[in-house]
């Protein structure tokens, strides 16, 4: 797929300027979206849990409410940070990105996602997998679309349960895991692994994750998404 050519923003639908055509002619590169909507996206920044990177209202905090309860829940911490809050204009580029087949909107932060986890020093990434009836449905995996041919299939999904959209905020904290390891992509178990996802929102799918390969032997974990719910 390639990136598709247009003379208006994909997320407002609005004519880009002039300065904008003129620009991406003279860079070969395709105005994805215009200044406007760019501006509107909102980087985390400040203080942070450091467990899974949310904003923190309090500077003398070091953890959120609800990543505490999951430590006591769990007894195991993660160490999770998102680029962006998931405000009105990220929620409306996911909705064409995953839901409307807008394959070519992963060039939008491909880049700063790619240079954020070389910055976290890692030696293998690792994507959430899709089922293979979604990923059949939507024709692609948005979080690998970001990442290019850099990163290993180590995950399998073994059963597809509804979307986490579809969900209430307990079932999705109660939900069985779906996850496994894929038996035929293994790293050593001394690897620092980097998994990546689309939106963190409870933390469900992520701590899942870390269930797997800490029961695997693999210790030394991170993780990264686009954005924070």
């Amino acid at each position: 797929m390639t990136l598709t050519e247009s003379t208006t923003c994909n997320l407002c639908q609005q004519p880009l300027s002039d300065l904008e055509i003129i620009r991406e002619m003279f860079i070969f590169k395709t105005c994805l979206v215009c200044r406007a909507c760019q501006k509107k996206f909102k980087k985390i920044t400040g203080s942070t849990c450091q467990q899974c990177g949310v904003a923190l209202e309090d500077d003398r905090c070091v953890q959120c409410l609800d990543c505490m309860a999951w430590l006591e829940r769990v007894g195991e911490p993660i160490k999770h940070v998102s680029l962006y809050h998931y405000n009105d204009i990220m929620q409306q580029y996911f909705k064409y990105y995953k839901f409307q087949g807008g394959y070519h909107l992963a060039e939008l932060f491909r880049h700063e996602l790619s240079w954020k986890i070389r910055n976290l020093g890692v030696d293998v990434v690792v994507p959430i997998p899709l089922s293979e009836v979604k990923y059949n449905i939507r024709g692609f995996n948005q979080v690998t679309a970001w990442l290019g041919n850099d990163y290993q299939s180590l995950l399998q999904r073994v059963h597809q349960s509804n979307s986490q959209s579809e969900k209430s905020r307990s079932e999705r904290l109660s939900s069985e895991n779906p996850f496994r390891l894929n038996p035929n992509q293994l790293c050593v178990k001394t690897a620092k692994i980097c998994v990546v996802d689309d939106i963190y929102t409870t933390g469900t799918t992520i701590r899942h994750v870390y269930s797997i390969l800490r029961q695997a032997g693999y210790q030394n974990l991170c993780s990264i998404s686009l954005a924070h719910a």
